[in-house]
């Protein structure tokens, strides 16, 4: 059984590192329930000067620096442990992969594959470690963590699997469709998800 799992604001607080980067750097302040929008420019209130030197050095910094969320690592790993098979699909540039493998290893995640997909039609290309479309939408998934809107929107059109929206400000203000192509649960906390992945994959009905 395959389960898809975001990186960013899923597995790890990027957000929150993203928000501490913008004061250091720049003095802006914001709050983590003031960033309502997906968008960076709008929820830290970057310039667009500003966005490309901050992303180069969140990128060239911080990546390995990102706390975990609570919880998050060691599901994955007790489902690998299980059988499952656990994937990391993230958003991220290819040209990331080192370092957010090296974050992975570092979090006792080492067995468990690492892809780049461009949700937001940010990069291309090609490699091992990249997935296209086209390899996602023919992938079988049972059970799929994300957190950001673009991603659920692409995942509720290739109607993949159920999802776990991980609750997070810039996903608050989601109207989903009606009716909706596979099941869509929001979720505080990875306690709450194990044991919604545990009752779907078992057969156990949930409300």
């Amino acid at each position: 059984m395959a389960l898809y799992i975001d990186f960013d604001d899923c597995i790890c607080e990027t957000n929150v590192t993203l928000r501490a980067l913008a004061l250091e750097r720049y003095g802006l302040s914001s709050t983590f329930e003031g960033m309502t929008e997906f968008d960076l420019h709008i929820s830290l209130g970057l310039s667009d000067t500003q966005y490309p030197e901050f992303m180069r050095i969140f990128h060239a910094e911080k990546l390995l620096e990102i706390p975990e969320i609570p919880d998050a690592c060691a599901t994955i790993a007790a489902w690998h442990r299980a059988g499952l098979e656990p994937l990391v699909i993230t958003g991220r540039n290819p040209n990331c992969h080192e370092a957010s493998r090296a974050w992975l290893d570092a979090h006792g995640l080492a067995d468990i594959p690492l892809y780049h997909l461009d949700k937001y039609q940010r990069f291309s290309a090609h490699g091992p470690d990249v997935l296209s479309l086209e390899q996602l939408t023919a992938m079988h998934f049972d059970f799929a963590v994300e957190d950001a809107p673009v991603s659920l929107a692409l995942l509720l059109r290739l109607r993949l699997c159920p999802i776990a929206l991980f609750d997070r400000p810039w996903n608050r203000k989601l109207t989903l469709p009606d009716p909706l192509p596979q099941p869509v649960r929001r979720f505080t906390s990875w306690k709450a998800i194990a044991a919604a992945a545990a009752a779907h994959l078992s057969g156990t009905p949930t409300r």
